[in-house]
């Protein structure tokens, strides 16, 4: 099950850390990942606040931005003040964070590639 409206996106992702956050990070800055949400009338704008959704997270988990797909993610994490902030937890809280992540989606779900 995928989440549906941006309050649900920010719950999940408050719940990564590590290697899946930055696959997941990945993922989200696709065109198969814009695609499928335009698939469901989303537009590129919701997308982006995803993805910056993915950013803080990563910033403030100290986990590295992945490079190379559709936004440069370093230019977008030092245009936002809350990403800008940098890392807002502990190694060890970042950690815990990741071990206990349990993932809601199914194999056949877009994160799971």
């Amino acid at each position: 099950m995928q989440p549906n409206d941006l309050e649900e996106w920010e719950d999940y992702i408050a719940q990564l850390a590590g290697l899946e956050l930055r696959v997941q990070t990945d993922t989200a800055n696709s065109q198969t990942f814009v695609s499928m949400m335009a698939d469901e009338g989303k537009d590129a704008a919701w997308c982006k606040e995803i993805l910056m959704m993915f950013v803080r997270q990563c910033r403030a988990t100290g986990s590295r931005l992945p490079a190379g797909g559709m936004w440069n993610l370093d230019l977008l994490a030092m245009s936002d003040e809350i990403a800008s902030m940098g890392v807002q937890m502990s190694e060890e809280e970042a950690d815990a964070l990741e071990a206990s992540f349990v993932p809601i989606m199914n194999d056949d779900d877009w994160l799971a590639d």
